[in-house]
């Protein structure tokens, strides 16, 4: 990738307690971090509607959109959690190669953290994603045509779920998944993302052998690129 900016990373953030360091080491890899701190039910879509029709994609090589709230592996909760959670799968809807052409043939990166009420899972799974767990959606349907690429090509999707009382101990208030993300991007940023996540989730297991099943870290990987992708210039 060689525009400057590499591209856009929007950052929303319904907790709080993330943004400072993520913007600092997107910054740094040569990203335009935008920020949307604490947002409400009519905030979420409306934001992800306008970034996925910013003419400036057109000018850019990626796209990267960081998502930490309350949810689970299917929704986020935003701060009016009265009104229900938003469907994770309408956020990677809205950036897919026929809601948003300008980034057709580009890498859409998304890292999402959920805090989620899990502590009753079974030990076994937390092993339910180990760090070869990378899938494609459809892996005869993204293969694209002589003359066309398909909707869901080039996307990245890092899932991370933690019981949400991880929120509530003081000594926790930084996600350990998107920590040690920031800092392998940092230290290691001309590696190929993939290699990059695979190591992290094993970091992730590593640490989630030595602690109650409350302080686990549940992390999932799908990804339909079709090149190798290194997140800086």
């Amino acid at each position: 990738m060689q525009s400057k900016p590499l591209g856009i990373c929007l950052i929303i953030d319904c907790i709080g307690n993330d943004t400072e360091y993520l913007q600092e080491t997107f910054t740094s890899l040569g990203y335009c971090v935008q920020t949307v701190l604490f947002p409400n039910a009519e905030d979420i879509p409306q934001t992800l509607r306008q970034y996925a029709h910013l003419p400036q994609h057109r000018d850019y090589d990626s796209f990267i959109c960081v998502l930490v709230s309350r949810g689970d592996s299917q929704s986020m909760m935003v701060v009016d959690q009265a009104r229900g959670g938003f469907s994770l799968e309408s956020v990677k809807n809205m950036f897919m190669g026929d809601r948003c052409p300008s980034l057709i043939g580009k890498p859409k990166v998304f890292f999402i953290q959920n805090y989620e009420v899990i502590g009753g899972q079974s030990e076994d799974s937390s092993l339910e994603v180990d760090g070869l767990a990378i899938t494609n959606w459809d892996s005869k349907a993204v293969r694209p045509g002589p003359s066309m690429t398909h909707r869901e090509a080039d996307i990245f999707w890092s899932l991370c779920t933690a019981d949400v009382s991880q929120l509530e101990q003081p000594s926790s208030s930084s996600s350990v998944y998107l920590q040690n993300l920031s800092q392998k991007l940092r230290q290691e940023r001309k590696r190929p993302l993939v290699d990059l996540h695979v190591e992290l989730m094993d970091k992730v297991y590593a640490r989630n052998s030595r602690v109650s099943p409350k302080e686990k870290y549940y992390l999932s990987l799908q990804h339909t690129l079709r090149k190798k992708l290194i997140l800086s210039t």
